[in-house]
């Protein structure tokens, strides 16, 4: 397997192994409606310190090869099955579910059950800034870094990751690691989704260069 070099921002089984969770590979019953070779760059997403497992012929074998949290690998192939999930081929025989695996091109929303711990990544006085939502960057608060919170969804948009931490609540992903996760959902298609408040965006960005937040 080839492992990626762009930096990109971005069920599971009840026994978690020592180097990775392996997550179970539905698709094995269903027919694949859409495929073709590509060349992307996938993100493993999952809690920091663990990995993914990968899966021969998207059946219910595993490999016992687990790709760790964070690691960039490139994907050579594409099958989309008829429940609308994605697999990837992202070595000789060896397929990885999208649920855990994000790539630049995803604008897509998920359910999960999962607590993350906040960064401190030395650019915030107060801490790391809420919004209300992931596009207008109307910020609403701060949570506190080194903190643990829960989360109940996360959207992945043109890569870059959001979680949800309460109602009208999220928080951007670089500044945080999945601590423990007990489930996530399939991805769900953001179809036509606005892309982010551009002025917005330079104003939040202006306050974090004159050290506002």
């Amino acid at each position: 397997m080839k492992r990626g070099t762009i930096k990109l921002c971005g069920a599971v089984l009840a026994a978690i192994c020592l180097l990775g969770v392996g997550q179970t590979a539905n698709a094995a019953t269903q027919r694949v409606v859409k495929e073709g070779d590509v060349n992307k760059v996938a993100t493993v997403n999952y809690v920091k310190g663990y990995g993914i497992s990968t899966w021969r012929n998207v059946d219910e074998t595993p490999t016992g090869h687990y790709l760790p949290t964070g690691s960039q690998w490139i994907v050579n192939h594409m099958s989309m099955f008829e429940d609308n999930t994605f697999w990837y081929l992202v070595g000789n025989n060896e397929w990885v579910s999208n649920k855990y695996y994000d790539i630049k091109q995803d604008c897509a929303e998920q359910k999960m059950n999962a607590v993350i711990t906040i960064k401190n990544p030395k650019i915030f006085r107060r801490g790391v800034p809420i919004f209300s939502d992931t596009i207008n960057y109307n910020q609403t608060g701060f949570v506190n870094f080194d903190n643990d919170y829960r989360v109940f969804s996360r959207q992945v948009l043109g890569g870059e990751t959001w979680y949800q931490v309460g109602q009208n609540q999220w928080i951007e992903g670089q500044y945080a690691d999945i601590k423990s996760e007990v489930s996530r959902d399939n991805k769900q298609s953001l179809v036509n989704f606005p892309g982010a408040n551009q002025k917005n965006y330079e104003v939040y960005q202006n306050k974090i260069k004159s050290r506002q937040l």
